[in-house]
């Protein structure tokens, strides 16, 4: 199993998203392809942050696979259309 790291936040305005919503929406977002194991989030200061582990055979695919995930969350969330991986 492989870690992959990601930090997302606002562009403008307060990250009052609870990290568990974000949790929801990574998984409800992600794809049987995309071999992904576990997701966390937390709260960092100004943003929150992803921990997504998968079952990728190289990290750069995992590394892949989690920014895939996280874009194509954020972009397909109307509610995260101010949000970017940063």
């Amino acid at each position: 199993m492989r870690l992959s790291t990601a930090r997302v936040a606002p562009l403008a305005g307060p990250t009052d998203l609870d990290p568990d919503v974000l949790q929801n929406l990574l998984w409800r977002h992600h794809a049987t392809t995309d071999a992904v194991e576990h997701i966390r989030v937390r709260a960092g200061p100004g943003s929150l942050d992803i921990a997504v582990y998968t079952l990728s055979p190289t990290q750069d695919q995992s590394d892949t696979t989690a920014r895939e995930l996280v874009n194509r969350t954020l972009a397909r969330t109307p509610q995260l259309r101010l949000w970017r991986l940063l």
